[in-house]
């Protein structure tokens, strides 16, 4: 994940994100890309859908899930 998730990085920092939220959201990202096991730029719609749903049938919070 390494050259995305510079990019993340980078357009993070751009929109000033606080260092919290950039981790959380490359915890996120990295559980995504666990769970479908591919790079994140083979994944699309379809996948991120299938997570999310993973998420709901394991109880996740809606707030959680927003999240996500």
């Amino acid at each position: 994940m390494g050259e995305l998730s510079n990019k993340m990085l980078q357009r993070m920092g751009l929109r000033n994100f606080s260092k919290r939220t950039i981790q959380i959201y490359l915890f996120h990202m990295k559980r995504f890309v666990a769970h479908n096991g591919k790079s994140p730029d083979l994944l699309g719609k379809e996948e991120i859908e299938g997570y999310l749903y993973s998420l709901y049938k394991q109880k996740a919070s809606g707030s959680g899930i927003a999240q996500v």
